[in-house]
């Protein structure tokens, strides 16, 4: 069918355009809608891996951790629930969290939880600990990789367009926009500084896909409504009020900041636990992808195992 919405879910689990059209066939409009839990690895005897999407509200980029963590090891992505109609989303994280704790709850109906989140996915991911926790429920881990809270006090600096039109494009045009010298970076920002969203997106289809960075079959009204979305994103982490959590916290950040400004956020203070940070080569985007993931997936699966290998203690108790 032209113009099906087809779930992250369902193109995780049939890869090939042959699958999907056999699965639109035989499925009704009803099964076909988005929805927040998507299951990238199913398969594995290990007690699932949470991850929480990022500003983008898009979570294909944990399939590359996915894969490095091996086939034993279940992971499940909470994406945005307004990623086709960005005025559906929520109008708070905190009410985001509930729903997404009880979209978790929905496949795994007891703890230990185990919940995980890049970016703004980190932020989302503490509070949704907070409210399992408030169910009476154990998380046994929370894991954040380059996540950051924007504090009160934070200077209101000019925005950079290269950095607002990486968060909607990712993966090769960031790579495209680090590797230009700081007068061609500058010519870059100043072509796009003054333009109106729409305009900006449409410069960028056309200088990446003069690059082959990008696929003609993309749409600008795809890359809007990203934009849109990621616009409320920010939105909602600016008002922000992290809670404070019994889980230990363990944080990764990348080595090379991208939003200079930006410093990194004191998590200890939103624990009652201890929190273990670690530094990974890359920037804020790269630290997700190859060749950079590999190594941010063995210390996961090694921190992992020794979470399942202590004894459970009762809540509030630290170790």
């Amino acid at each position: 069918k032209l113009g099906t919405n087809i779930s992250l879910g369902i193109l995780f689990q049939r890869p090939t355009l042959a699958e999907i059209a056999n699965f639109i066939t035989k499925n009704t409009d009803a099964s076909l809608k988005t929805t927040y839990l998507v299951p990238i690895q199913v398969k594995g005897t290990q007690p699932p891996l949470f991850c929480i999407h990022p500003v983008g509200g898009q979570v294909m980029v944990y399939q590359h951790l996915a894969a490095c963590l091996g086939l034993d090891q279940p992971v499940y992505a909470l994406q945005s629930c307004a990623l086709n109609n960005p005025d559906q989303e929520h109008n708070s994280i905190d009410n985001m969290a509930v729903e997404y704790a009880q979209a978790i709850r929905q496949t795994q109906s007891d703890g230990p939880y185990f919940l995980m989140g890049w970016s703004m996915g980190g932020v989302i991911a503490v509070s949704i600990a907070k409210h399992l926790e408030q169910q009476g429920q154990r998380v046994a881990f929370v894991g954040l990789v380059d996540s950051f809270l924007i504090p009160d006090n934070a200077p209101t600096f000019e925005r950079d367009p290269l950095y607002e039109l990486a968060l909607v494009f990712g993966g090769t045009f960031v790579d495209a926009f680090i590797t230009l010298d700081a007068i061609e970076q500058q010519k870059l920002r100043d072509e796009l500084t003054g333009l109106p969203y729409v305009e900006r997106l449409r410069w960028m289809m056309i200088w990446g896909e003069e690059r082959n960075l990008l696929s003609t079959e993309v749409s600008i009204e795809i890359l809007q409504k990203q934009l849109e979305l990621t616009e409320i994103h920010q939105q909602l982490l600016r008002i922000h009020r992290a809670p404070q959590i019994e889980a230990k916290l363990h944080i990764w950040w990348a080595s090379q900041q991208l939003a200079a400004k930006l410093s990194h956020t004191n998590w200890s203070q939103y624990t009652t636990n201890t929190t273990h940070t670690e530094i990974l080569d890359g920037n804020h985007f790269t630290i997700m992808r190859p060749p950079h993931i590999t190594a941010l997936a063995q210390e996961l699966q090694a921190y992992l195992s020794t979470v399942r290998l202590a004894p459970p203690l009762p809540l509030g108790q630290s170790p």
